[in-house]
C-alpha cells in the first residue's frame, strides 16, 4: 500500500512539473504572440507613413495637373518661334518632365514599398494565428494536465484512507498473519501480470 501512495505520489509530481512546464511555454508562446502583434502594428504603422508618402506624391500630381491645364505662357510680345519655342516652350516641357519623372519615382517607390509591407504584414498575420493555434493547443494540454493533477490527487487521498484503515487492521491481527496476507496479495498482482 505504501508502494502505491508512493508511485501515485511521484506520477503526482511529474504530472505538476509537466504543468509547470506547460505553463512556462504558454508564457513564451504569449510572449512571441506580443511580439508578433508589436510587429504587426509595426506594419500598419508603416503603410500609414506609406499613404502620408502618397499623398505627398498627390501634390505633385495636382502640380502637373495645373501646369498642363495652364499650358505654355503667352508670347511676351513680338517673339520668333524659335525664340518662343526655346525660351517658354522647352523650359515649361523640361518642367513637365521633371515633375512627371518625381511622379513616376515616387509611384515606383510606393509601389515597392507597398509590396513590401504587404508581405510583412501577412507574415504578421501567419505568425499571429499560428501562436494563437499553439496557445490555445497548450492551455488545452494545461487543461487536461490540471484534470489529471486533481484525478491523481483523489487517488492519493484515497490511497492515504486506505493506508490508514489498513493500520488498524495491522494492530489487530498477528504480524505473522499480516505478512502472509501481504505475501497473498502480492502472488495475485504476479498471477494476473501473466494473466494479461
Amino acid at each position: 500500500k505504501e508502494y502505491k501512495v508512493k508511485k501515485e505520489n511521484e506520477k503526482y509530481e511529474k504530472a505538476v512539473k509537466e504543468v509547470e512546464n506547460l505553463n512556462n511555454e504558454i508564457l513564451k508562446k504569449t510572449v512571441e504572440k506580443k511580439i508578433a502583434d508589436k510587429k504587426l502594428e509595426k506594419t500598419y504603422e508603416e503603410m500609414k507613413e506609406a499613404d502620408a508618402v502618397a499623398q505627398w506624391g498627390i501634390k505633385d500630381i495636382k502640380e502637373f495637373e495645373n501646369k498642363v491645364a495652364k499650358g505654355p505662357e503667352e508670347p511676351k510680345g513680338l517673339m520668333s518661334a524659335k525664340s518662343y519655342r526655346e525660351k517658354i516652350v522647352m523650359p515649361f516641357i523640361a518642367g513637365l518632365n521633371r515633375i512627371f519623372k518625381r511622379i513616376v519615382k515616387m509611384a515606383k517607390s510606393c509601389f515597392a514599398e507597398s509590396m513590401e509591407l504587404k508581405k510583412k504584414l501577412e507574415q504578421a498575420n501567419e505568425d499571429r494565428e499560428r501562436l494563437a493555434e499553439v496557445n490555445e493547443t497548450l492551455r488545452w494540454r494545461v487543461k487536461c494536465m490540471d484534470q489529471e493533477i486533481d484525478e491523481k490527487a483523489e487517488r492519493i487521498c484515497e490511497l492515504e484512507e486506505s493506508e490508514f484503515m489498513l493500520e488498524y487492521f495491522r494492530r489487530f491481527i498477528r504480524n505473522e498473519d499480516y505478512e502472509r496476507i501481504v505475501e497473498m496479495g502480492k502472488e495475485e498482482r504476479e498471477n494476473k501480470r501473466f494473466t494479461r
